[in-house]
């Protein structure tokens, strides 16, 4: 308005909801080059890095920073990074708290299987229970192998001294 005083906006140039989707790895069509990106990240890393959270990282911190290769499997991010000390602490602390509560319903009396697909001919779900079961739940929730080995382990021990003391 003419004769007003009011300050003008500044609109923050900062990350826009389509620049965010391309660093984070959604969106290909944002930048004109691969060095547009790089740019990009470099602008903006510290801002996507704060907001990492159980095991996720912007496809950019892949590409441009990773110390490690990404995995083929995109369950198994988190995992890998657990793998190569590569978390947060209180990543590690939520993400084992939750592979740990997979792991147990997965050894629980009432786990009924995991559903690993679906059969055309007979038009039905797959499901897998016992051990076969549950090795694919434990990659399906991308629980570290370590992990399953050492809980196993622990369950192992805990089901021989039960039945020890119970003899």
């Amino acid at each position: 308005m003419p004769g007003s005083h009011r300050t003008p906006l500044h609109r923050d140039r900062g990350l826009s909801w389509e620049e965010r989707q391309a660093l984070e790895g959604w969106n290909d069509d944002f930048y004109a080059t691969e060095d547009d990106r790089r740019e990009g990240w470099e602008r903006h890393r510290e801002r996507l890095l704060d907001e990492c959270h159980d095991g996720w990282r912007p496809l950019c911190w892949w590409l441009y920073d990773a110390p490690i290769e990404r995995p083929d499997d995109p369950n198994y991010a988190a995992a890998t990074l657990w793998e190569h000390k590569l978390l947060y602490p209180d990543e590690v602390a939520t993400l084992e708290r939750r592979w740990r509560e997979h792991f147990n319903h997965c050894n629980s009396p009432d786990w009924t299987g995991i559903c690993v697909g679906n059969d055309p001919q007979r038009h039905c779900a797959i499901w897998v229970k016992d051990e076969e079961g549950r090795q694919a739940s434990y990659h399906h929730h991308g629980i570290p192998p370590a992990l399953v080995k050492r809980w196993t382990n622990q369950r192992n021990r805990t089901i021989r001294k039960l039945a020890k003391s119970a003899a």
